[in-house]
């Protein structure tokens, strides 16, 4: 809840010049917070949290067991509203777009269609001309 405050708190700071009124009623309301609480709330957001693990893993379990039903439904379905097949290949993306991040964060390489690859070196210094 503290954090909500300091939200507006500076949501207030960025008000005041248009009314300066409303602001005067936020800090008498005492919605205000210290630079070491929005500090705080900053360490707590960027901190790794246990239960994203939990939650990420238990998801995951879930959406392997969907997607083997899902595949089996659709081998009874002729065609797709476009609404459902653009979900699936949402959910493809996402799961698709963690596992590089993650295999790239543990790793240092990449893998493109299959084949593990190390990103292009990129100069920082400029062509010599030899001409």
């Amino acid at each position: 809840m503290k954090s909500k405050l300091c939200e507006s708190s500076l949501i207030a700071e960025m008000y005041a010049t248009i009314n300066p009124d409303m602001v005067a009623d936020m800090v008498a309301a005492g919605t205000g917070c210290s630079a070491e609480q929005d500090a705080h709330d900053q360490e707590s957001q960027d901190a790794p949290d246990e239960s994203e693990m939990h939650m990420a893993k238990a998801d995951l379990h879930k959406l392997a067991e969907y997607s083997v039903k899902l595949s089996e439904l659709l081998d009874s379905v002729e065609a797709l509203e476009g609404w459902t097949a653009s979900k699936i290949t949402k959910a493809a993306d996402y799961i698709s777009s963690v596992y590089h991040w993650l295999d790239y964060e543990q790793n240092g390489k990449m893998e493109v269609d299959g084949t593990d690859c190390m990103p292009p070196a990129i100069s920082v210094h400029p062509a010599e001309d030899n001409s």
